[in-house]
């Protein structure tokens, strides 16, 4: 199967970004402060070198965003820069699938490509508190993707996969 979803196929599409104004307001003030203290205390090599990785954190985080695409065939995603191609899931491998409602903190250790202790499996989460939970391969894989659409992805899924 492509990696790249046929348009005239697509039922569903969301990109999920970081942009909650509670992360950039964060980010802000550790940098403000950070570059306090580094002003007061170090050289201008090192405020200089601060503010450039904290520039190149600003730029991944800019450029980061999950998109799950539901077609006729089967499940998209990505997670850009991190995964430029698709990643498919299609129907005929899922085993199981349900969509769950979780607390990114203490079931996954933050957001984004997460490894989760828990559930045993890589979960992409960005904002939001659901996430689809798909078993495939006869069970030897599984995924998580958040959400901020659980109702109407649950309900394309379930429609699609019982074609």
């Amino acid at each position: 199967m492509k990696n790249k979803p046929d348009a005239s196929r697509i039922l569903f599409k969301e990109s999920q970004r970081f942009d909650q104004p509670w992360l950039w307001l964060l980010m802000a003030a550790i940098f403000s402060v950070n570059l306090f203290l580094l002003v007061k205390l170090g050289s201008t090599t090192v405020v200089l070198l601060s503010v450039a990785i904290f520039l190149m954190i600003v730029i991944l985080f800019l450029l980061m965003k999950l998109e799950t695409i539901v077609t006729t065939t089967g499940i998209y995603y990505r997670f850009l820069p991190f995964q430029i191609n698709h990643r498919v899931i299609p129907y005929s491998s899922i085993t199981e699938w349900s969509v769950n409602k979780y607390n990114p903190l203490k079931d996954f250790g933050g957001w984004g490509m997460r490894w989760s202790v828990k559930y045993k499996c890589w979960a992409y989460i960005v904002k939001g508190r659901y996430g689809i939970n798909i078993v495939y391969d006869n069970g030897k894989k599984q995924i998580i993707l958040g959400t901020c659409h659980p109702e109407e992805l649950k309900q394309l899924i379930h429609t699609q996969g019982e074609k």
